[in-house]
């Protein structure tokens, strides 16, 4: 571990100070080294490419609640959010994984977002997608997720 100084009760680490912390007792514990002080922290928040877990909640409660609505509104029928997931893929080329030959009729087969195959980058660009069709097919505006959805992949933490 780096070298930790203090100097009128402000907390300096060194740079080469690296401590990773899975857990909040852990940061807690941590910082009771330190009464009385003011600890300045700085830090990232990292998580595995294949995570895509906060992208998900976008996706489903931003943009396919939208197009779910939207499509009621132009068409008077209800969709569930699932049949809704599946029409959009339809029309982003990104999801198409390859197609499948039935009864001498070609069919499509998409990509899964459940898949672990399926990254961060993946999910990203399909959503870009997904906003682009929503924009020119529906007219509606879907925002953009969060900046800090768009997680960048890593190899070794």
């Amino acid at each position: 571990m780096g070298k930790i100084t203090t100097f009128n009760n402000l907390i300096s680490v060194a740079e080469d100070l690296s401590y990773k912390m899975d857990r909040r007792e852990e940061l807690v514990a941590f910082l009771k080294q330190f009464p009385g002080r003011v600890v300045s922290c700085e830090y990232k928040l990292i998580r595995n490419a294949n995570e895509t877990t906060l992208l998900r909640r976008y996706y489903w409660n931003c943009p396919i609640s939208l197009i779910q609505h939207r499509l009621h509104e132009l068409f008077g029928h209800f969709m569930e959010r699932e049949e809704v997931h599946e029409f959009v893929k339809e029309y982003c080329p990104s999801m198409k994984e390859y197609d499948i030959e039935i009864m001498g009729k070609s069919k499509p087969k998409y990509k899964s977002i459940a898949a672990e195959s399926f990254t961060n980058q993946d999910f990203l660009l399909y959503i870009e997608e997904l906003r682009a069709w929503a924009k020119s097919a529906l007219d509606i505006e879907i925002k953009e997720p969060d900046p800090m959805y768009k997680i960048v992949e890593y190899n070794d933490v």
